[in-house]
């Protein structure tokens, strides 16, 4: 968004105002006038259902248009797929988090629900969980709380019981509502529960560390969660291993049981921004050492 000269905004109560562009005109279509002008200064305010309105916007375009912008972006867009297959093929141990998400969509099925948890697996998620067009991805939108794809997955199952339904988590948030997954076994619901267990709240870490503070109170005490989905009468599996990772998937899919997953991820895997701020990296920085040398 930063290059653009105009950001058409349809729909979207995009919150984060730090990365709005600085320098685009914009236009916002919402069929909620509250919305409009809400979360930035807009340029033009359209009141109206998306698809009326873009069509009668598409035929009031006439000027010939260059492709120079969007030939930049589908470069951009090629580097930034490179990257990703590194991260996605690492064999790195304790397991990269990209590896895991980009399994897992090789292997789910061309209809399956992913339901995605608050935290770091948000972000992992959105960047290597490529979809196909029959799945579909729901998540936890405006507070984003802790806790949501557990029971999400439980309600996708039950409305959607011809579909595999997977609920991505964290082992902090996991942790928040794991019982539920007695509510799973109780009705025969098969649905597949990756838990990321980095033994940690990742994003809280995250954000502790850009604001240059030392990591504090966001280690976790977690049990084993293939010998809790056990316990509770489903199937579990624990992958510490790359190479691990494919057969416990395929037999988590297969077995028609409710699976839990445990998957002991990298704690220290960053969410990279598109563009670090010099705010950001002194921060980083300074909180780094302030763990080294023990100063609060």
């Amino acid at each position: 968004m930063d290059d653009c000269d105009l950001l058409v905004m349809v729909g979207s109560d995009f919150p984060y105002r730090d990365f709005y562009p600085k320098s685009a005109r914009i236009i916002q279509i919402d069929n909620e006038a509250t919305r409009i002008g809400k979360r930035t200064q807009v340029d033009i305010g359209l009141v109206g259902n998306a698809g009326p309105t873009l069509a009668a916007l598409t035929q009031r375009i006439d000027q010939p248009r260059s492709d120079d912008f969007l030939q930049a972006r589908l470069k951009d867009k090629e580097k930034m797929l490179e990257h990703q297959q590194r991260l996605e093929t690492s064999d790195a141990r304790p397991l990269a988090p990209p590896r895991v998400l980009s399994t897992l969509a090789e292997l789910a099925p061309e209809d399956a629900v992913f339901t995605c948890d608050t935290g770091t697996v948000t972000a992992w998620s959105a960047r290597h969980l490529r979809l196909k067009p029959g799945q579909r991805y729901i998540l936890s939108g405006n507070l984003a709380s802790m806790a949501f794809a557990l029971p999400g997955a439980l309600g996708a199952q039950l409305t959607y019981p011809e579909r595999k339904v997977f609920a991505l988590t964290g082992d902090g948030a996991f942790t928040m509502l794991m019982g539920d997954f007695v509510t799973a076994v109780k009705y025969a619901l098969p649905i597949v529960v990756i838990v990321l267990n980095n033994g940690r709240l990742g994003f809280i870490k995250l954000e502790q560390e850009v604001k240059g503070l030392p990591e504090w109170g966001t280690e976790l005490t977690n049990p084993d969660f293939a010998e809790f989905a056990r316990a509770c009468g489903g199937v579990g599996f624990k992958v510490e291993r790359p190479e691990d990772l494919v057969p416990a998937m395929e037999k988590a899919i297969a077995t028609g049981k409710p699976a839990v997953i445990d998957i002991v991820v990298d704690p220290d895997a960053l969410i990279m921004p598109p563009e670090i701020k010099l705010s950001q990296a002194v921060g980083f920085t300074l909180s780094k050492l302030r763990e080294l040398f023990g100063h609060d």
